[in-house]
């Protein structure tokens, strides 16, 4: 402390004879620092592009737990088989462990995709391609509700929001009749403003 007040006393008493200036040059820094914020992107934290991904599989809140192991040996299957030369393996989690450090039901599953180099893709040019096509075919299993997120950036969401994705939309009340209905067109009013019209 001794060294910081040996620097920081002179010049204070150096500002102090030129008050002016010192408020000139504090104002004209802050203008200057209010365009540059004005012109800053909206993201402090940039994506991070982690190379795997982790896919939140739901299904029906009371499906057993052995369906739920069916569907999730059925979807890994189906996106290896999709993407041969993009995912290397797939590993799956369903339910809670004996340690409950990360508590998910037993209708939840979390499956990390090992992706393979890049330069070694042949069906995705891209990562967003990627993902188009992997939402695509997964769309098409029956009775699934997914999530395409990346591992860290999903547990990063889940520790803020309590969600596991980006973007989310709470409803809360007690007539569950009517949550339903609200929900239903929070629904569809996504799909018709997000999808891209034929």
């Amino acid at each position: 402390m001794s060294f910081l007040l040996k620097i920081y006393k002179p010049a204070l008493t150096k500002a102090l004879e030129f008050k002016k200036t010192v408020i000139t040059i504090s104002l004209a820094l802050l203008i200057v620092a209010f365009f540059i914020f004005q012109n800053m992107g909206g993201e402090f934290i940039p994506q991070l592009d982690e190379g795997d991904y982790a896919v939140e599989v739901t299904m029906m809140p009371g499906t057993s737990l052995t369906q739920m192991v069916e569907t999730g040996k059925a979807v890994m299957q189906k996106v290896l088989q999709e993407f041969p030369d993009e995912v290397a393996t797939t590993t799956g989690k369903i339910g809670t462990s004996e340690i409950p450090t990360d508590p998910m039901s037993v209708e939840e599953m979390d499956m990390v995709l090992t992706m393979k180099p890049r330069e070694k893709w042949k069906k995705c040019t891209d990562k967003e391609d990627f993902e188009t096509q992997l939402d695509a075919v997964l769309q098409k299993i029956p009775g699934i509700n997914t999530s395409i997120q990346q591992p860290i950036a999903m547990r990063f969401n889940e520790l803020m929001t309590g969600a596991k994705t980006d973007v989310i939309v709470k409803v809360l009340g007690n007539d569950l009749d009517k949550l339903a209905s609200i929900a239903n067109t929070i629904e569809e009013k996504i799909k018709n403003k997000f999808q891209p019209q034929a």
